[in-house]
């Protein structure tokens, strides 16, 4: 979000025109992204807020319903395919989230390559060359895709076209690969294993799904549910394909998730085609009914439910408790959530979960400080600090221990905290600590001087 209202949002029109030179971000993960279409989208809806954007991930979500309910024709269960697409509770991310809408365009622009591959080359070449440089997903969507409904004749000359094209932006642009350092490799079982699982079964749903807190019975599900979707598709090409894509999705997004310890929901949007091409191929016509009529009420249910969680951070990671509550960086974000809505003591205590989990997020232990603090609890601050690390601490964690001090009314200790901070210049921290530091030592000298009440 900060990548939209930050910085595409607030580009001139020589700034639009850069990002077909260069990658999404100059540092981090973005640097190994070429996607000039979904970025140039997202700068230009971005002006108008998030709800444009939202609107045209709906538009997109449904098109790519439609167009693979028009591909699957030929196979079992078309009308079943495109409501498992449509309505499964993984594509709320997508909709939800202002930055997931590459992966719409992904999968649309991919999906509409291989329907006007069947009747116009030059406009399947177009389509996929979008897709490309939406994200780069698109062409995994369309091959594999294609491959199951024995479309691949008829495409692969646009194909090495697009990708041809594609890639060439890619190096005229400067634009590397992401790099593969080998860091979490152990991860991955428990992370592929929670992302098969979760298209089966993706409750309880949180926007943080932290590898590192992998539910043990959704992996084993994942790793059986490979075996069973294998065995289940027998002969039939486009329940391998649809198999093959929901494993190739997934694995594609490994660097990232190894990276950051988070397998977003977005990466399985592209997995939820291939789901469906499975189902589509798999269900016989008995079940179709039964699946229609367990599927579509309980779908809706859950939407009409979840869709509050989109309205504010703080609804957002509300349900960490629920759903995440192992995960240091859940209950990070959410703490970050309730100082933002001037919710203190709610923060100081999601800080004590973030700091008591397995992983800690950088600056907890300062955040947790500023929470109690701001909530008037200075007792429980000081408390905080005390027990915490002592070595290695910034001016920031000192000045708000010598704000913690001061208000439990330890005087003297606030003093020698803020002598650490003492430079020629004036104190090192945060931008109130000069005055904070003043009226202290005033006091400390005797002076008339009213006790310092500053906000966080």
């Amino acid at each position: 979000m900060p990548l939209i209202a930050q910085r595409l949002a607030l580009l001139d029109v020589d700034g639009i025109l850069h990002l077909w030179m260069g990658p999404v971000t100059e540092t981090g993960p973005g640097s190994a992204y070429y996607r000039p279409v979904s970025m140039m989208v997202l700068s230009g809806l971005g002006r108008l807020g998030p709800v444009p954007i939202h609107l045209l991930a709906l538009m997109l979500h449904a098109a790519s319903a439609y167009l693979l309910v028009v591909l699957c024709r030929g196979l079992r269960a078309p009308l079943l395919a495109g409501l498992v697409f449509a309505l499964h509770p993984l594509v709320g991310e997508v909709l939800g989230w202002s930055s997931a809408l590459p992966d719409a365009l992904a999968v649309f622009f991919g999906l509409l390559s291989v329907h006007l591959g069947r009747r116009n080359p030059l406009l399947c070449f177009v389509a996929l060359v979008l897709g490309i440089w939406s994200k780069e997903t698109a062409v995994i969507i369309a091959a594999l895709v294609a491959v199951g409904l024995g479309d691949v004749r008829r495409l692969w000359r646009p194909w090495i076209g697009a990708i041809a094209i594609g890639v060439s932006g890619r190096i005229l642009a400067g634009v590397g690969g992401a790099p593969m350092d080998g860091r979490n490799l152990e991860l991955v079982p428990d992370a592929m294993g929670w992302a098969m699982g979760g298209l089966v079964w993706p409750l309880p749903l949180h926007v943080i799904r932290d590898v590192l807190v992998a539910p043990d019975a959704i992996v084993t599900l994942g790793v059986m549910l490979v075996f069973i979707f294998g065995v289940l598709a027998r002969r039939r090409r486009a329940a391998w394909a649809g198999l093959a894509l929901m494993v190739c999705a997934h694995a594609i997004a490994m660097p990232v998730v190894l990276d950051g310890y988070l397998l977003g929901a977005r990466y399985s949007y592209p997995a939820l085609v291939g789901l469906s091409l499975w189902v589509a191929a798999i269900v016989p016509w008995r079940s179709r009914i039964l699946g229609v009529v367990l599927l579509v009420p309980a779908a809706l249910y859950f939407h009409a439910t979840d869709r509050e969680r989109w309205t504010s951070n703080l609804a957002l990671f509300g349900d960490v408790e629920v759903a995440a509550h192992d995960s240091g960086l859940a209950w990070h974000l959410y703490a970050m959530a309730s100082l933002e809505a001037a919710q203190f003591r709610q923060a100081g205590l999601a800080f004590e979960r973030a700091l008591a989990s397995n992983k800690p997020f950088p600056g907890d232990e300062t955040l947790h400080l500023i929470a109690w603090v701001s909530a008037g609890e200075h007792q429980r601050a000081l408390a905080a600090a005390e027990s915490g690390q002592k070595d290695g601490l910034t001016a920031a964690h000192l000045a708000w221990w010598a704000r913690a001090a001061w208000g439990a009314g330890e005087k003297a200790q606030a003093q020698k905290l803020l002598k650490m901070l003492q430079g020629p210049d004036g104190f090192d921290g945060p931008p109130w600590v000069n005055s904070f530091a003043t009226s202290v030592f005033e006091e400390g000298s005797g002076r008339d001087s009213t006790s310092p009440t500053l906000s966080p």
